[in-house]
């Protein structure tokens, strides 16, 4: 996730969509975590959608 922060960062002025599908079975305890690691990019529930179950990784 930092090294997509990263490129968030450096590239989003210039047309870079950075976005993630967190798998974790607490919401609360992703939107802490992203809070934590200082995640400015939108990071989507995935858990359980069709979203997650298309695009997730790992």
């Amino acid at each position: 996730m930092v090294h997509l922060q990263k490129m968030h960062d450096r590239y989003a002025a210039r047309g870079l969509f950075v976005y993630a599908i967190a798998m974790h079975d607490d919401d609360e305890a992703a939107r802490r975590l992203n809070r934590e690691m200082g995640i400015t990019y939108p990071v989507f529930q995935g858990k359980g959608s069709k979203l997650g179950d298309r695009f997730a990784y790992g």
